[in-house]
């Protein structure tokens, strides 16, 4: 499989960054592996994209915490959408907080909710909650 990408983030106001990004394949060979023996099927998605921006903690008096927030889609292919029912591009959200303790440990609590999984629009919508931390020496 082959593409390209494209990537930008900028720092738009002092404190305030935005990204984003997008990606296509270019190849029609775009398969998956399905879990079976000798079993690959394609993969229904030739494109995606995100935006985003991420806040310093700065703005409120926490100048090493920050909080993020992206949203993009994963695009199915027209082949795809013209020969299956009940699809839709998948949608995903995501937003962070991160709380820096001090200069060693910070934890981050993640949300992130993700639409129309697989590109099929009967699927539930999924819900995760995260928590991670970053210890640095």
């Amino acid at each position: 499989m082959s593409g390209w990408g494209l990537s930008f983030d900028q720092e738009i106001l002092d404190g305030i960054k935005g990204f984003a990004r997008y990606s296509q394949t270019i190849t029609d060979d775009r398969a998956v592996w399905n879990g079976d023996e000798d079993a690959w099927e394609m993969a229904p998605f030739d494109r995606t994209w995100s935006v985003g921006f991420e806040l310093a903690g700065g703005l409120w008096n926490r100048g090493d915490d920050a909080f993020g927030f992206a949203f993009g889609q994963t695009l199915l292919t027209d082949d795809y959408e013209d020969e299956n029912d009940h699809t839709a591009n998948e949608n995903y959200l995501e937003a962070y907080y991160r709380l820096t303790m001090n200069q060693y440990f910070a934890l981050s609590a993640d949300f992130q909710w993700i639409g129309n999984a697989g590109g099929d629009s009967r699927r539930d919508d999924i819900y995760i909650w995260g928590l991670r931390s970053q210890i640095d020496f």
